[in-house]
């Protein structure tokens, strides 16, 4: 009993990548153009990349896809009209992960959705590292993909810690 309960514990630190499957839904956000600037890539296309890239990953598939307003720097990313929305999409879904098209998301705000949803929440930092961790086959690529995971390791570690 105590082994399981310190293995949970250290589940609760690893990046939320237990599977080696995953149904995943993605949720693509959309920004306001600010006056003057133009978007780099249209939403859609972002949308088709990161179908791409969840494909691209051995075992893992494409559930479904929403695009939604984005709210930035708040620890649920989305408004709250929006949230409730896209939590009641996910309950509903058969997806065993949801990714969220941002960079990066910051230790708390993926804490909050993963508890909040049950599922896994990842971004594109971590979709991306369990890309090149399938593929990587060399003792040294396999050491640059853990040199590259210490960030998001650390953000996670943050949250999850009690001295937080």
């Amino acid at each position: 009993l105590l082994a399981a309960q310190s293995c949970r514990r250290c589940q609760r630190l690893r990046p939320q990548l237990p599977r080696r499957w995953h149904s995943v839904l993605i949720v693509q956000p959309l920004r306001r153009k600010l006056r003057g600037h133009r978007d780099s890539v249209p939403p859609e296309r972002q949308l088709a990349e990161a179908r791409a890239l969840v494909k691209s990953i051995d075992g893992w598939s494409v559930s479904g896809c929403f695009s939604v307003n984005m709210k930035q720097r708040t620890q649920w990313v989305f408004t709250s009209g929006v949230y409730s929305q896209l939590a009641s999409q996910v309950r509903r879904s058969e997806a065993t992960a949801v990714f969220v098209n941002v960079a990066m998301l910051s230790g708390m705000q993926s804490y909050n959705l993963s508890a909040e949803w049950r599922r896994p929440v990842l971004d594109r930092y971590s979709v991306v590292l369990q890309a090149f961790n399938d593929r990587a086959t060399s003792r040294e690529s396999k050491l640059q993909i853990q040199l590259a995971e210490i960030p998001l390791r650390l953000a996670r570690t943050a949250v999850v810690s009690p001295e937080s």
